[in-house]
């Protein structure tokens, strides 16, 4: 009985453990990171040029890693990729437009209406009169 009290108390703090009140003001990417390392037992590689001149302001109560993550992509231009459990890669998510002419392979026609997608996304759009597509917000590993 004893161990399984021990047990029960061992979980419920890695379960306080996993949500956390985050406060930052103007602090350095590289600065959070090192406090998220430490809050959350996990470890991230990224290039320096990727957190250079990165400042974080963020508030969050109770807040679960992913949510934490999630706000700092949204603020910056930047991905987290999850290695495995405890490790992940942060690196810059560059974005473009993707666009382009359809025409005939055989006689060189203008090719209307087509649908063109990103198989990574659910984004598409359709060519024009002219043949004519723009995908926009496409990502280099689209």
């Amino acid at each position: 009985m004893r161990y399984r009290f021990i047990l029960l108390i061992f979980l419920f703090s890695q379960t306080i453990k996993a949500q956390e009140n985050i406060r930052f003001a103007k602090t350095p990417l590289s600065d959070v990171l090192t406090s998220l390392e430490d809050s959350y037992q996990v470890k991230f590689s990224y290039n320096t040029a990727v957190v250079k001149n990165k400042l974080v302001s963020l508030k969050l109560d109770e807040a679960l890693l992913p949510d934490i993550l999630l706000q700092i992509e949204n603020e910056f231009s930047v991905v987290f990729e999850q290695v495995d459990k405890r490790y992940f890669i942060l690196k810059n998510n560059k974005q473009f437009s993707f666009c382009g002419y359809l025409k005939d392979a055989n006689d060189d026609s203008i090719i209307e209406g087509a649908t063109i997608t990103n198989s990574n996304q659910t984004i598409g759009v359709v060519s024009d009169t002219n043949g004519f597509f723009k995908l926009e917000n496409v990502s280099a590993s689209d």
